[in-house]
């Protein structure tokens, strides 16, 4: 009986490791935004308005993960990972379209947006 929950045990621990394992080979694609909030609003009211923007940008074709974060400058940083260079440009295009989403992306400086499309070559 020992033998067979430590047998499920290791089972269950390689299958949450394989799991993420293949979320990472699926992003081959790491695109690194930074940016600050536009002078006539908060960072408040963009943090908000970047968790809205998650609802949408999981939808697109070769979206794998999205992390957004800011440092005690206020400067922004978005980290998301496609599958390809190719769907994440696509999703970029298709973003500016959206209106909703152009509501949300008012919020940010434009001259403070850098953005950089990387390939992924090792994940841990």
């Amino acid at each position: 009986m020992k033998q067979i929950i430590i047998g499920v045990a290791l089972m269950l621990m390689s299958y949450g490791c394989t799991q993420n394992e293949q979320e990472m080979k699926q992003a081959s694609c790491m695109e690194v935004v930074t940016f600050k909030v536009n002078p006539n609003n908060t960072n408040e009211q963009l943090k908000q308005a970047m968790e809205a923007t998650n609802q949408f940008i999981k939808e697109f074709d070769g979206f794998v993960s999205r992390n957004t974060s800011m440092n005690e400058e206020g400067e922004f940083v978005d980290v998301v990972l496609w599958e390809s260079k190719a769907k994440a440009l696509k999703a970029a295009e298709q973003l500016m379209q959206n209106p909703e989403l152009a509501k949300n992306f008012a919020l940010i400086d434009p001259k403070s947006i850098v953005m950089n499309h990387y390939t992924i070559f090792s994940a841990q």
